[in-house]
């Protein structure tokens, strides 16, 4: 096995034993502090965030990986979509406080869907970026989210539980493991989404000057007041494999 694949398969297997390990030792322990009741209490209000979390997670991740490219403005499309659907999946889960409340006849459902909402946007914009980080083989990234946010969400449980806090404190760390894993994933990947692809300011000035964009409809739009334009598409192969890997639309403007 090559270095750089051996590498890959430690890191994604630490970040699988990390998840594991520390999810169950979490629930265990803090079962075991605050007992059957108040446990299944927090664990209603957790399992509709887990189910929350799973879609909003996935939306985009795995479509991103399976592109055949991906140039910046797809991406950052990606990103801004995934995270207005994590908002939606923070109002399902604020709503769902609501009806469980009555359900289980405690009043605390309503305060602990709302705490479990704030993550989720969080992580529809991690998802996208995990789909990022997965399409480079960043797997050493990808493991932070899992040692830092599961170690946040498990020490936050453990001392929530240890002070009193009952049925909050597997909300606690949810709510905490589900924050600190995304931001983490945010903060480690170095990407940011594209604002837009042309300066607000740029006019094109010379004749038959020569411009590349990511977009044909950018391109198209800053230049139909020229009356001969050549639009075509080119590939850009990468510097290291030589695969094909970005497409970038040509102009070409003449008065």
């Amino acid at each position: 096995m090559k270095p750089a694949a051996a590498c890959s398969v430690f890191w994604a297997g630490l970040e699988a034993a990390v998840s594991g390990g520390l999810s169950f030792a979490g629930a265990f322990v803090v079962a075991r502090l605050i007992g059957p009741s108040e446990f299944g209490i927090g664990a209603a209000a957790v399992a509709v965030h887990v189910l929350l979390w799973v879609a909003v997670n996935a939306l985009f991740a795995d479509a991103l990986v399976q592109c055949s490219a991906l140039d910046d403005e797809a991406a950052a499309s990606a990103f801004w979509a995934s995270t207005l659907v994590g908002a939606l999946g923070a109002v399902v889960q604020a709503a769902a406080g609501w009806l469980l409340a009555p359900a289980l006849a405690d009043t605390r459902l309503i305060a602990m869907g709302l705490v479990l909402a704030l993550p989720l946007p969080l992580v529809g914009a991690g998802g996208v970026v995990q789909g990022v980080l997965t399409r480079k083989r960043a797997y050493r990234a990808l493991a932070g989210r899992a040692v830092i946010g599961q170690g946040l969400g498990t020490a936050a449980g453990i001392a929530a539980a240890l002070a009193g806090a009952g049925a909050w404190a597997p909300v606690l760390q949810q709510a905490v493991g589900s924050a600190a894993g995304a931001l983490t994933l945010l903060l480690r990947a170095r990407w940011r989404p594209v604002a837009s692809e042309l300066e607000q300011d740029f006019v094109l000035e010379e004749s038959g000057q020569t411009m590349h964009f990511f977009s044909e409809l950018y391109l198209r739009e800053l230049l139909q007041e020229w009356s001969d334009l050549h639009v075509d598409l080119i590939e850009i192969t990468h510097r290291e494999t030589g695969e094909k890997f970005k497409q970038v639309w040509r102009g070409i403007a003449r008065r």
